[in-house]
């Protein structure tokens, strides 16, 4: 009988320079010439990626929510939106994840490894951390899809948003 033909699909997440950890078999196929980050992410290198007038990709999460964190910067990351997109990390654990993948991250560290939905105060100062984020982007004249890390972008919502930024919220 002849052998079964090998169907194991090759690692979907290109490994970036350095990177110690074989890449997960669940993870979205991303571009091979994406555009990896050796260190974590600044605003003024996010601003000289994202000229005025352009869109920041925004996104918070901590280790609680890893999987779908990676499986969110996945799709952006097919969209070819890696230099608009920054994840804040809010414990070392996630951040020192999101280094060795490669990824663009802001390291806030809070020591927080749970879901903080049920921790009230927590969940404030998340909310008040987001804000001033926000804030500083919007301060520099970018625009900001901010987006819970449970949404997957199958394809690129800005030309709909550009149509409605006469609106201040949406």
């Amino acid at each position: 009988m002849p052998a079964a033909p090998n169907t194991a699909a090759a690692p979907a997440w290109p490994r970036p320079p350095g990177a110690t950890r074989p890449p997960a078999p669940t993870r979205p196929l991303l571009a091979a010439q994406a555009c990896w980050f050796p260190r974590e992410r600044t605003l003024p290198a996010l601003f000289a990626d994202v000229a005025e007038g352009g869109t920041v990709w925004l996104g918070f999460s901590n280790s609680a929510f890893h999987e779908l964190s990676l499986n969110w910067i996945g799709h952006i990351y097919r969209l070819r939106k890696e230099r608009q997109l920054v994840i804040a990390a809010l414990d070392r654990k996630f951040s020192a994840t999101l280094l060795e993948e490669g990824v663009p991250h802001f390291d806030y560290d809070w020591g927080v490894l749970t879901d903080m939905r049920s921790n009230v105060s927590g969940f404030r100062r998340l909310g008040a951390l987001k804000a001033d984020l926000v804030l500083k982007v919007l301060r520099a004249e970018r625009h900001v899809l901010l987006s819970d890390v449970d949404v997957v972008w199958l394809s690129d919502p800005e030309p709909i948003l550009r149509s409605m930024w006469a609106a201040d919220v949406m």
